[in-house]
């Protein structure tokens, strides 16, 4: 039915006994060899084919940059269909004779504190998670001041997956280096299923002022980085443009789409989407085409906001997310932000001040007025399959109204002005009419061309 032929069922006892077999012919290095799914956080998501060439040389290039070997012990519970999970903490461990554990993510997102007590168990140097985790497991360590681990062997902790907050990785590392957490062991990187995993990667060290964007590190050995405005034409260091990439380690295109694999590339280029910079041959994302919201001719960034609100006391900052919608008559943008915060309890008078507190945050730090601010419960959001907010889906799920009686119950608790019947009351503005000429009566001073003349 699916164009396989009939399945023999082997017994693995009679390998012992069997006779030895002539070694497989070598593969084609270009032929495919996993097919993936994009995450589909920004869009429907499309089969990248992987090619051995690509696997093989994010692999070696990742290795040779880090020195993996025998002697690590890799450490994964995100799922094995995303890409970091099986090309980077499966493939690339089998490779080098790396041990590797793999835990179901649903435990571990149940119960954050199974993160650390793995990395103390199994002794793990090399792990990852997306952002958000690293906001769950510190707001998880803070509260639980009686356990211990000791995490002096993790030596490569991969923050990627999603927009990377300094301010989280700031808690993060103040939690758990008391536990043994090196320096320098959380490594920002850059890396998509197009690319076969991490394209760039970078120490993190704590710093004192606060980081717009995280410094990503150059490119892994063999890939390259530029920088375009949207005409293709190269952009200098500093400036904000298009991010596109090359290497071998690029993936072949998407399955049974030849149009959107053409769509992709600009003269052997991959056009990844996102915007970004570059700065002493280091890679800053800026945000990406999709999540700019744009409120007059002003640019903000959904991750942006997102991290203004972060430290925000009453919010849960995993379940937070700023998009730019449109409703009926608007010209520009509105922000809505979506938000949890558990401590309300339904209270509407504690749920109308987190309201405010969001609004006067944004406009304090990023001159933003956040037009919608509408709570939700944690099941109503929706995430990839490692835990990514998918903003498109919340802004399409507005956009058809999904959110009314949420955004009408906000502005009945913060007496918006939607709360007023059209008739009650309206501003208007009309043009002053000018004032009568007065009619001059008795002496009158002139003065013309600086000369003063008596009439």
């Amino acid at each position: 039915e699916h164009g396989l032929g009939a399945l023999t069922l082997a017994d693995a006892t009679a390998l012992d006994s069997a006779p030895a077999g002539a070694p497989a012919p070598a593969a084609d290095p270009d032929e495919p060899a996993l097919i993936l799914l994009t995450s589909g956080s920004t869009g429907v998501p499309k089969g990248v084919v992987g090619s051995h060439r690509s696997l093989l040389t994010m692999i070696a290039a990742v290795t040779q940059l880090e020195g993996f070997g025998a002697a690590d012990t890799t450490l994964n519970w995100m799922p094995l269909d995303h890409v970091g999970g099986i090309a980077f903490f499966s493939l690339l461990p089998t490779a080098v004779g790396a041990s590797q554990v793999h835990v179901r993510s649903d435990p571990v997102l149940r119960e954050p504190l199974r993160w650390p007590d793995l990395m103390d168990r199994h002794r793990a140097t090399i792990g990852w998670a997306p952002n958000f985790a690293y906001a769950l497991i510190a707001q998880a360590v803070a509260a639980a001041a009686d356990r211990s681990w000791d995490l002096s062997a993790m030596r490569f902790l991969v923050n990627a997956g999603e927009a990377v907050s300094n301010g989280t990785m700031v808690e993060f590392f103040e939690r758990l280096s008391r536990h043994g957490l090196r320096p320098g062991a959380i490594r920002p990187s850059f890396g998509m299923t197009e690319t076969a995993s991490a394209i760039t990667t970078a120490p993190w060290f704590a710093r004192d002022t606060a980081v717009p964007f995280i410094d990503l590190g150059p490119p892994v050995p063999s890939a390259a980085l530029r920088i375009v405005a949207e005409d293709g034409t190269l952009l200098k260091e500093g400036e904000i443009g298009q991010l596109e990439l090359s290497g071998p380690q690029l993936f072949r295109g998407y399955f049974a789409r030849p149009d959107l694999t053409a769509e992709a590339f600009r003269d052997g280029w991959y056009r990844t989407g996102d915007l970004a910079y570059l700065a002493g041959g280091r890679l800053f994302i800026t945000g990406r085409d999709k999540d700019v919201i744009i409120v007059n001719g002003a640019n903000f960034y959904s991750h942006e906001i997102e991290t203004a609100l972060a430290t925000l006391p009453g919010l849960d900052r995993t379940c937070t997310a700023a998009v730019g919608v449109r409703t009926p008559g608007a010209g520009t943008d509105r922000v809505a932000v979506f938000f949890h915060a558990p401590a309300h309890g339904g209270d509407d008078r504690a749920l109308a001040g987190i309201v405010r507190a969001i609004r006067r945050r944004l406009s304090g730090e990023l001159g933003v007025a956040a037009d919608l601010v509408i709570p939700i419960e944690p099941e109503r959001i929706p995430r990839t399959s490692i835990g990514k907010i998918r903003r498109p889906t919340l802004k399409a799920w507005f956009e058809a109204g999904d959110f009314g009686a949420d955004v009408r119950r906000v502005e009945r608790l913060t007496a918006g002005p939607a709360t007023l019947p059209d008739w009650f009351h309206e501003k208007v503005w009309l043009p002053l009419p000018p004032a009568p000429a007065a009619e001059a009566r008795g002496a009158v001073l002139a003065f013309t061309g600086g000369t003063p003349l008596a009439a």
